[in-house]
């Protein structure tokens, strides 16, 4: 049986998006512990944020499930959804890239650098950080949605963060 990793447990820390990809990867190791994984999912990817990902890039673990199929190499190029009130299909594509990489320093830094050349649909749709079979951190539609932070970060860990990328957070439940 396949094991889930558990993105949003309640309560979580809810964080103010991010207008600065730039700072905010610069000081993401701060937040972050050590061992973690980052998840990073575009549709729009830039080629060198692609390439840099790829040389960088872990084996994509078993027990995570990422879109709609454990091998996303099966799935159709685009999807079709039927929108029966207008009569009409909804063709989703092109199909997401993702990359699972360490989440250490060093790649935090190399990302931050990259984004000081490339716009934010460039970089990322969706972010996530994870820990063995715990999620740590989840940004889905970045940059415009708030992301979301476990309570397995300290509070104060948390509060240092934001105030470096000059952010607020509440405690959502």
């Amino acid at each position: 049986m396949t094991e889930k990793i558990y993105w949003a447990k309640e309560p979580l820390w809810k964080v103010h998006p991010v207008k600065d990809y730039t700072v905010f990867f610069e000081h993401l190791s701060s937040l972050i512990p050590e061992g973690s994984v980052l998840f990073l999912e575009g549709t729009s990817m830039s080629q060198d944020i692609k390439d840099f990902l790829g040389s960088v890039a872990i084996e994509e673990p078993k027990d995570v499930q990422v879109g709609e199929a454990r091998d996303p190499d099966k799935l159709p190029q685009e999807r079709t959804y039927k929108v029966p009130i207008l009569g009409w299909e909804l063709r989703c594509n092109p199909r997401p890239h993702h990359f699972h990489i360490p989440a250490t320093h060093g790649n935090f830094l190399e990302i931050s650098k990259m984004s000081e050349h490339h716009a934010e649909p460039e970089m990322f749709d969706h972010l996530i950080i994870y820990r063995g079979k715990i999620g740590l951190l989840s940004w889905y539609d970045a940059p415009t949605d708030p992301f979301y932070v476990s309570t397995e970060i300290s509070e104060v860990s948390l509060k240092e963060f934001c105030a470096k990328v000059q952010v607020s957070y509440k405690l959502e439940s």
